[in-house]
């Protein structure tokens, strides 16, 4: 009896487990740093430098490696992109703390944080901070592989690796000691192989560490093949060629490819352009550094298994919102197939897919559908198949495929008001973009439609169809060669079957068998061609009255996000301290309050959160990746994929303005020139050339563009080179202007 009763609780507990995952991603959107933010974040950089520099001892060290290092982590930290106090990170800390237990103080030592970017990857600085990016922990296959792969990181910090490797460069590009005889080639080759000797390096002693825990030792191999595949998706599952199919859109199987490229990379690849030794090497090495030791870890997990679930579910979740805002469609789609098997009906599965098919219609339409398509001939595995399939859509096929999942996914979450948005702007793309006209499609079933046309196919005669073409008198010649190839393709059997070239006709059919669909284009194409024939007919106009004054935005309220700032020397490098010191100055600049001016501005700026601000933090990365992906975009009118988290901050800051701006100052010194040279030969021209010479000229260039969130639009932008000084009052004066433009009537 005790048994079945602790069999029960098992049981109640594994079933706990599974739904409390699956609610936790029932309203996902995008993963957030949580709590207060760390005190690593706040400080300025200039005090952490300073800082820096002064503890230290290693006089190779010069100030310009702490100024680069702590001004690049630091951007880093304030992207909004690194999260803290949430799962990820947290659970991270845990199998740190775990490996490090051995290891006295070193885990005090250290920060632990996961960087949102699906790139495969973890990395440390000089000061302690170790990275683990979503895309990583998306392929792990246990927790004990993420054990050896901090400990690995942990390596790097120990053996002061990113010094070193500073040092080292730094002699490399010098010509120093062992290198003042080497030429530029085998400098580089020099570079590679001292890489090389530290990934080497940072194996040995991160096996070490890791050998000090309970984690199975055959991770570590693992961990390698991890890195090995790191280029395929998470992972490598059959596409299923019904994915797409609903009760009226029905794509053929022969519309995949009855084949797919292998995955070609080995262990033992050619390393010589790598900065990292293959795989075979550092297993080799492993082997010997681990040797005849009497190891007795076996555990894949230590801390909690299904934490890792959790952190790994979560995590490839994010993916697809890099995905989607880095317009890999075709990636997002396949990660969206992947991960509704174990979560159907998942809205944010449903949304994203909704979301990538709407993009590649949208980059098919306006004829840069290769920006965001696969290269077949470098895709792998089985996600070559769903990469073939999308490549060979036609315009009208994919745009009907895309508005047939908006349209059922709009009646599947009647009370979204982002997917009508998606579904009224996809109408327009079918109507006005296809190449398709209402009377096209047709109102009977998939099936019923593919069996008609075959039966018509098998009853054709193609002799007299032949004859036919030959005694046509209006037909030219390279007309008659057409036809004639198409019915010897057809008599062959080599021609497309036609349920895989007009699938799409037959998809719409219960909205054409209502009439909803012929109306609605209709009612498209009828305000279309009104509002050519309005423009048509104010081009013909004669102008006889004087040109309106130009119309102004009439801007009330706008948000000002991180206005960027960078100060570039003689030696046209950045000034990192002066940058921060000037951009903390402009933010109040937007701040102040201009009495002749009737709007009003709110600063989300990175330089000036509070340990609370963790939602403005959070606001930043947000704001960031959206005004990415819109200016990739570029001409292409369309919703971005994070337009519906972007009304949450609409709703906030009670408008849908958003400013982006930045000054970027330069100094230099004009270049000596043949008309130098004749001004210098005479004595009365001397003076003033040399001094031309001599004199710094300072200028700035300045941008500014403001996006209205409502429909993810440019509707100001401003790019100006001016030659003056950047000083206070004059970036005062252009923040003012640009102010103006935006508030006026």
């Amino acid at each position: 009896m005790k048994k079945i009763n602790l069999l029960f609780s098992l049981l109640f507990l594994f079933s706990a487990l599974s739904f409390g995952q699956i609610d936790k991603f029932k309203n996902f959107t995008y993963l957030k740093a949580k709590g207060d933010i760390p005190e690593e974040f706040l400080t300025l950089s200039t005090d952490k430098y300073k800082e820096d520099y002064q503890a230290n001892k290693n006089k190779d060290l010069d100030k310009d490696f702490f100024l680069s290092t702590r001004f690049f982590i630091d951007e880093l930290l304030l992207s909004g992109n690194v999260l803290f106090n949430d799962e990820l990170t947290n659970y991270v800390n845990k199998v740190a703390k775990n490996i490090l237990r051995r290891e006295k103080g070193l885990y005090k030592k250290l920060q632990f944080y996961v960087l949102k970017n699906n790139s495969v990857n973890a990395f440390s600085t000089d000061q302690g901070i170790i990275f683990v990016t979503t895309g990583l922990l998306a392929q792990l296959e246990n927790e004990a592989q993420l054990a050896f792969i901090l400990a690995h990181e942990v390596a790097h910090y120990t053996e002061h690796h990113v010094r070193d490797g500073y040092v080292e460069s730094k002699n490399i590009r010098k010509g120093k000691g062992k290198y003042n005889r080497l030429s530029y080639e085998e400098k580089v080759g020099e570079l590679s192989i001292y890489s090389k000797d530290n990934e080497h390096d940072a194996d040995s002693k991160g096996i070490e560490i890791f050998l000090n825990s309970q984690y199975d030792v055959e991770t570590i191999f693992t961990s390698f093949e991890v890195l090995l595949y790191a280029y395929l998706p998470f992972e490598d599952t059959k596409f299923d060629s019904m994915f797409f199919n609903t009760e009226n859109l029905i794509i053929p199987g022969t519309a995949f490819p009855d084949s797919i490229n292998q995955i070609s990379r080995e262990e033992d690849f050619d390393d010589h352009l790598s900065s990292h030794p293959n795989v075979q090497k550092r297993m080799d090495k492993a082997f010997d550094v681990i040797g005849d030791r009497n190891t007795k870890g076996t555990k894949k997990y230590i801390v909690s298994e299904s934490t890792f679930k959790l952190v790994r579910n979560l995590a490839r979740f994010e993916s697809i919102n890099q995905n989607l805002a880095n317009r890999q469609y075709v990636d997002a789609i396949y990660s969206v197939f992947l991960l509704q098997k174990q979560f159907p009906n998942n809205k944010f599965l449903d949304v994203s897919l909704a979301k990538a098919l709407y993009g590649l219609a949208k980059y098919k339409n306006n004829y840069r559908y290769n920006e965001v398509i696969l290269k077949l001939k470098k895709t792998e595995g089985e996600q070559y198949s769903l990469a073939y399939f999308l490549k060979k859509l036609s315009k009208p096929q994919i745009n009907v495929t895309a508005y047939r999942y908006l349209y059922d996914i709009s009646v599947k979450y009647p009370n979204d008001p982002l997917l009508k948005k998606y579904e009224k702007d996809m109408i327009r793309e079918l109507t006005l973009k296809s190449s398709l006209k209402p009377n096209d499609f047709i109102a009977i079933d998939s099936k019923t439609y593919t069996d008609s046309i075959n039966t018509m196919i098998e009853s054709f005669d193609i002799a007299d169809s032949l004859a036919k073409i030959d005694a046509n008198t209006e037909l030219s010649k390279y007309k008659k060669i057409k036809l004639k190839k198409a019915l010897y393709k057809l008599q062959n059997n080599e021609a497309t079957p036609v349920e895989e070239t007009e699938f799409h006709l037959s998809a719409l059919a219960d909205l054409v068998a209502s009439g909803k669909l012929q109306d609605r284009m209709n009612l498209i194409l009828g305000e279309n061609d009104l509002k050519i024939s309005n423009k048509n007919a104010s081009r013909n106009q004669k102008i006889t009255f004087k040109k309106p004054k130009e119309k102004g935005l009439n801007i009330k309220k706008i948000v000002v996000v991180d206005p960027y700032m960078a100060d570039y020397n003689l030696s046209n490098k950045k000034d990192n301290l002066k940058s921060e010191k000037n951009k903390i100055e402009l933010n109040q600049m937007y701040l102040k309050k201009h009495n002749k001016l009737d709007i009003e501005t709110k600063v989300i700026d990175s330089k000036g959160l509070n340990k609370g601000d963790v939602d403005k933090y959070n606001e930043i990365g947000l704001l960031y990746q959206w005004v990415s992906e819109i200016l990739e975009h570029d001409e292409i009118e369309m919703i971005s994929s994070q337009n519906d988290n972007m009304q949450l901050l609409k709703d906030k800051y009670n408008t849908s303005k958003f400013l982006f701006s930045g000054f970027i100052k330069y100094k230099n010194r004009k270049e000596f020139s043949s008309a130098h040279l004749a001004g210098i030969a005479l004595l009365y021209t001397a003076p003033i050339a040399i001094i031309d010479l001599l004199v710094v000229h300072h200028y700035f260039d300045l941008f500014s563009f403001t996006i209205d969130s409502d429909n993810d639009k440019v509707i100001y932008s401003q790019s100006k080179n001016v030659n003056l000084r950047a000083n206070k009052h004059i970036l005062d004066a252009y923040v003012y202007n640009l102010l103006y433009h935006l508030n006026k009537q």
